[in-house]
């Protein structure tokens, strides 16, 4: 048996003197304190050199990128004022010269048939010019492992020239031409093509005042990037090029690289035209990659490559910038040396406050254990708290308010008691639920396998009323009219089976890379005649400059044309639709936000909560799955739907797409 000394009760020395006693050892750590100190002093010394020095090494890198897009310019610009390449490009505008304008769209769209069906590069490349593409072919086979492709194309955007043949042969709906067409004044085009891995430049040719064609140069981005891509100190320090929003020209998202262009640059003079912007360091908040209690923060510096960005600017085109980096264990190495001698010093004085704290636990001991006892045998079920002695000291306090404590705990015990009824009646009516839920599962089942039958059925009465169509097809035929209302009724029953089955039977996603701006376009092409009848205006705001979203290109038009649709049925004549999209970057993944706005009679907010449950439906006709169906897709993508509404004022339904790819 453990042998614990009692002070006496009526010792003068009380809880607060003992621990005063223990605060006095306690100032043996204010060694502790000064040390920790002295090492935060040290990490704001040593961040400040570090950001120095990544700035230093952005800058070069910076330089190195601008000269290099210079050089690369001034070759493609000799291209384009060489004499022969305009005279081509003079003798093939001289074709559309003198031709109407439904002519030259029909010609350049019979050019860019003939192209498809031309199944090998050489017969493609038969089909440029012949001289021209040769010494196309020449100066980019001298520079191969730098160029990919140096091509010609005339005023409308139709390849003439090319060291190889690309995939298509008109340009006009491409990035850079409905950019580069609108210009009559001289400019130099950079854009990124990330999926291939290139950097293409565009130069004029001009045919006196005119542009009569344009020179394009398809670079890989690893070579053009040079070593400026390769920069290494460390072995952990990198110069990573980025766009606007921190994500690599090259490579995956980094969330490290995005947290650092999100950050505020500090505030400078104003930059003259054509001047270089300062570079600046910024210290990123902590993240799990490293101890927060450290005060270790991963420093970045961002240095803008602003000649390239200016000739981006011209075309709404997002910056770049140079990003230089490293982690923060090696940043912070000098500093771990610190915190480990610091840590041997904290073990020492543990060590003495431990021995001292050891002496007090012995005196402090002895009348809690009495107290400890009593606590059990309440624990235990015992009630009869027995009065402790009459005590002047700290413990004589405990004593007597865990008396009332155990009053209180009594009253919490009968309160829990009734309590747990009363959850015990909650279990009994949600397994009620579940089991109303289960029955509703089968019916879900048993509505797929009816759909499916009645699908059949519809197709053989479809089939026949069409072929009674045909037949009554004359002028005045009054069967004529019953056979079309028939057709009319066949068709609204098939959209009430096609909903069912794919709410009751969801398809796996198809996913690839998608314009936003496209994926709008495909939807209005099928729903804007229903705004057009009901006089409602459809205005697109998606914009340019967002990134491509990672998606079922038809379930997400399907998305669209049923919310347009739905806004379109609840717009009255003379309202608008409004349909617009932004990038969010408040996730590790960068997102894109879709919203379709109308000038409705909104929805009540009785409603609103059911809006997107499955058979819901406040129309006379209809399934009530079409928004269900809309949410369910949407949760497949990994993206999130949400509605606001403002009764008599409209209604805003808007949900989100990755840009990136996501596991499912």
């Amino acid at each position: 048996m453990t042998f614990v000394p009692r002070l006496p009760y009526g010792s003068a020395l009380g809880i607060r003197g003992r621990l005063t006693l223990w605060f006095v050892l306690g100032a043996l750590g204010a060694v502790v304190i000064g040390g920790s100190v002295v090492y935060i002093a040290g990490i704001a010394s040593i961040q400040g050199t570090l950001g120095q020095t990544y700035c230093q090494i952005a800058s070069r890198a910076v330089g190195e990128l601008e000269n290099r897009v210079g050089n690369e310019l001034r070759s493609v610009a000799g291209l384009a004022t060489d004499q022969l390449t305009t005279e081509v490009a003079l003798e093939t505008n001289a074709v559309y010269a003198s031709r109407s304008g439904p002519w030259v769209k029909e010609h350049i769209a019979r050019l860019s048939r003939e192209w498809q069906e031309i199944d090998s590069a050489e017969r493609r490349l038969a089909q440029l010019h012949p001289e021209l593409s040769y010494r196309l072919g020449v100066l980019a086979g001298l520079r191969s492992k730098v160029v990919r492709r140096f091509s010609v194309y005339d005023g409308r955007g139709v390849l003439v020239a090319a060291s190889s043949p690309p995939a298509e042969r008109s340009a006009a709906a491409t990035v850079w031409f409905t950019g580069v067409s609108k210009e009559q004044k001289h400019f130099s085009y950079v854009g990124h093509l990330k999926p291939d891995g290139l950097v293409r430049l565009v130069v004029p040719v001009w045919g006196g005042v005119e542009v009569v064609g344009y020179v394009v140069a398809d670079l890989t981005f690893a070579a053009w990037a040079g070593q400026a891509r390769n920069i290494r100190f460390g072995a952990t320090g990198e110069a990573v090029l980025v766009d606007y929003a921190g994500v690599p020209l090259e490579g995956p998202a980094r969330p490290e690289l995005i947290a650092a262009l999100a950050q505020t640059p500090p505030v400078s003079p104003a930059v003259a035209d054509g001047a270089r912007a300062e570079p600046y360091w910024v210290a990123l908040k902590e993240t799990a990659e490293w101890p927060q209690w450290l005060f270790w923060q991963r420093l970045a510096c961002v240095a803008p490559i602003t000649s390239v960005n200016a000739l981006r600017a011209r075309f709404e085109l997002p910056e770049w910038a140079v990003v230089v980096t490293q982690a923060p264990g090696e940043s912070y190495a000098a500093l771990s040396r610190s915190l480990l001698w610091l840590g041997v010093a904290g073990i020492a004085g543990m060590i003495v406050l431990g021995l001292g704290g050891a002496l007090l636990a012995r005196l402090i001991a002895a009348p809690i254990e009495q107290l400890r006892a009593q606590v059990h045998r309440f624990a235990a079920g015992d009630r009869q708290w027995a009065e402790s002695p009459d005590r002047g000291d700290e413990i004589g306090d405990l004593a007597r308010e865990f008396v009332d404590m155990a009053g209180r705990v009594t009253a919490s015990e009968n309160e829990l008691r009734a309590y747990r009824e009363h959850l015990e009646r909650e279990v009994e009516e949600r397994t009620r639920e579940i089991r109303d839920t289960q029955g509703l599962a089968a019916m879900g089942r048993m509505a797929s396998m009816i759909a499916h039958d009645l699908r059949n059925a519809l197709s053989t009465i479809k089939m026949n009323l069409q072929i009674l169509a045909r037949r009554h097809a004359g002028g005045g035929d009054p069967d004529r009219e019953h056979c079309t209302m028939g057709l009319d009724q066949v068709a609204y029953m098939e959209d009430i089976v096609r909903d069912m089955l794919s709410f009751a039977r969801p398809e796996r996603l198809r996913r690839d890379w998608h314009d936003v701006g496209v994926l709008v376009d495909e939807a209005l092409a099928g729903v804007s005649h229903i705004a057009e009848e009901r006089g409602v205006a459809i205005v697109h705001q998606t914009g340019s400059g967002l990134p491509k979203v990672h998606c079922d290109r038809v379930k997400v038009v399907e998305v669209l044309r049923n919310l347009i649709e739905n806004a379109a049925q609840a717009t009255a004549a003379g309202g608008r639709i409004t349909l617009a999209a932004r990038l969010l970057m408040e996730n590790p993944e960068p997102l894109v936000e879709v919203m379709v706005d109308d000038t409705g009679e909104g929805i009540a907010e009785a409603v609103r909560e059911e809006i997107f449950e499955p058979f819901f439906t406040t129309r006379t006709k209809g399934t009530g799955l079409g928004l269900a169906i809309v949410k369910r897709i949407i949760e497949q993508h990994n993206g999130a739907i949400d509605l606001k509404t403002r009764p008599g004022q409209g209604t805003r339904v808007a949900f989100t797409l990755p840009t990136a790819v996501l596991e499912e």
